[in-house]
């Protein structure tokens, strides 16, 4: 299984962390996370988003538009698969 690892580069609030072939943003929902995989090396799109223009990321853009226009406030702490979702302090639930 492919090390994964957190970039201390990485300048995008929804970068959790990477592959070389993989980076894990964080998801549209409380709780959740983004796969983006390349058949190829993920390094491009590193290099150029994650660890530069981020706001240019078609990702980052999806993610910063489903706060309807609003200011986007980034959830603290990344899902990673395999992980259990943060339990939600309110509700003593696990967030899906």
């Amino acid at each position: 299984m492919p090390h994964n690892y957190v970039s201390s580069m990485a300048v995008c609030p929804f970068y959790c962390e990477e592959q070389s072939k993989v980076i894990f943003c964080e998801g549209p929902l409380p709780g959740s996370s983004l796969r983006l995989g390349y058949r190829g090396s993920a390094a491009p799109h590193k290099e150029r988003y994650c660890r530069g223009r981020w706001e240019d990321c078609p990702i980052a853009k999806m993610l910063w538009a489903q706060a309807d226009g609003g200011p986007m406030v980034r959830r603290k702490g990344c899902v990673y698969p395999g992980a259990d979702a943060p339990a939600s302090k309110s509700s003593g639930k696990t967030n899906i």
